[in-house]
């Protein structure tokens, strides 16, 4: 997903990400795969960067330093996030 689409980006720890910020990444996250089970016939598999927020290539960023990203389904002690369950509860 688009950087610039995911609510839960930009948070300097994980405990100050709002609830409602969790919501609107779920929320993201579940539009995105009701569009890839809609065309699942023409996609063969969906890829992410990584797996949870404790290890994000996005944390190293140059133009962002100091600043902390939260982009995936797992939370930084690799629990399952909002995220998660929305993409896999269909």
């Amino acid at each position: 997903l688009p950087e610039s689409s995911n609510a839960a980006h930009y948070y300097n720890d994980y405990d100050s990400v709002p609830e409602s910020a969790l919501k609107i990444q779920a929320t993201i996250y579940n539009r995105a795969f009701e569009l890839f089970r809609k065309y699942k016939d023409n996609i063969s598999n969906v890829t992410f960067w990584g797996v949870s927020d404790v290890n994000t290539y996005m944390n190293n960023d140059k133009n962002h330093v100091g600043r902390m990203n939260y982009p995936y389904i797992f939370d930084v002690f690799d629990s399952p996030k909002e995220s998660f369950y929305a993409i896999t509860s269909f």
